[in-house]
């Protein structure tokens, strides 16, 4: 029987979101497309049920950004980032650098009410 955590998921999250963001010309052409991915990572993890929608990278992390810095993520993190971004008159990918930093840093030390899905 496979089973896999949710820490080690956030965990394969932020290796991938560390890797694309050092090198992101090779991952990405705009914060969009990253979420685009991290959309289709959650699925496959989903497809297996090994995670929820509601413990996705893309689910948390917008919502942490609507609560932390009051923006709307209604259509994402990606719009919610470059609204930001062009309200402050700062790159997207250097704001979301930033924020995805903090919010990582506090995914991992979250417990989840299931932390082992089977």
């Amino acid at each position: 029987m496979l089973s896999s955590s949710v820490s080690d998921y956030r965990k394969q999250c932020g290796e991938f979101i560390g890797l694309a963001v050092k090198y992101n010309e090779m991952y990405f052409r705009s914060i969009e497309e990253l979420q685009l991915i991290m959309n289709g990572h959650h699925i496959a993890y989903d497809q297996l049920k090994l995670v929820t929608t509601e413990q996705s990278f893309n689910a948390c992390f917008t919502e942490w950004l609507c609560r932390t810095k009051s923006g709307s993520g209604e259509a994402g993190w990606a719009y919610a980032i470059d609204s930001m971004a062009t309200e402050e008159g700062i790159d997207s990918l250097a704001l979301f650098k930033s924020l995805v930093q903090d919010f990582l840093t506090q995914w991992y030390e979250r417990p989840e009410e299931t932390e082992t899905l089977e």
